[in-house]
């Protein structure tokens, strides 16, 4: 398997979503469980307001797991072999990324934590361009604007945005234009979601139900011995 996907064929990339379909096997098993959040305060308001009704379906949460999951995979497999991550291109990102995300069947489902990574994945291209960009302000809007959808989506993902000057940092394109854009960006979606809640009068209630996503630990301990062996071997 592993010398299967070292190469960058066809045959490889076709392959990618089987065994993306055979490591999801325990959704189709028990579907319930694509509905289990990681904690009791894992959905922001947005959250439900965006996909409340496809959480409320079992078959439509697996099949956007799936969707978003290949999605993911094929951006992975771009950054590992446009961004200098290995010596040859291969599809080695987007299986060890399957392999690596298959551990718990909670994590398979379709919840907020894959959106971000989903956009997670996005913003690193975008902000890998803009070091090659003369005029990499735009790169740092869209890359920040995204940090800001995630997070509006997934609370805890605010503790990443100093990711984001960090990047800019190492690849030598912060300056105070790349700073006003990165405010700009975060600042864009979370305008117009306090807008819309504003006019729908319920701006103060949803701002308290954020707050306590942010600060609320993960719940996310309890491991089953199968879970226990995979984190062993992955440890190893």
């Amino acid at each position: 398997m592993f010398k299967l996907f070292s190469k960058y064929s066809f045959f490889a990339y076709a392959i990618l979503p089987i065994v993306l379909l055979i490591f999801r096997i325990p959704l189709f098993i028990s579907p319930e469980t694509s509905l289990t959040s990681y904690d009791e305060d894992l959905y922001t308001p947005l959250w439900d307001l965006l996909f409340g009704s496809i959480m409320d379906s079992s078959v439509w949460s697996i099949a956007c797991a799936l969707i978003v999951n290949f999605i993911t995979i094929l951006l992975v497999n771009h950054i590992t072999n446009n961004y200098c991550f290995t010596e040859r291109q291969s599809h080695l990102g987007g299986f060890f990324f399957i392999v690596l995300s298959s551990g718990f069947v909670i994590s398979q489902g379709f919840h907020p934590v894959s959106i971000f990574v989903l956009l997670f994945a996005i913003a690193l291209i975008r902000i890998f361009s803009g070091a090659q960009n003369e005029k990499p302000m735009r790169n740092c809007y869209d890359v920040a604007l995204l940090f800001s959808i995630a997070s509006l989506l997934w609370a805890k993902g605010v503790w990443f945005f100093p990711f984001h000057i960090i990047m800019l940092i190492m690849l030598r394109i912060f300056t105070l234009r790349t700073l006003l854009a990165t405010l700009f960006g975060i600042l864009t979606p979370v305008i117009l979601v306090v807008s819309y809640y504003f006019f729908d009068g319920t701006l103060q209630s949803v701002v308290v139900d954020y707050l306590r996503c942010i600060v609320v630990p993960v719940a996310f301990y309890k491991t089953s011995v199968l879970a226990k062996i995979y984190l062993g071997i992955m440890a190893l």
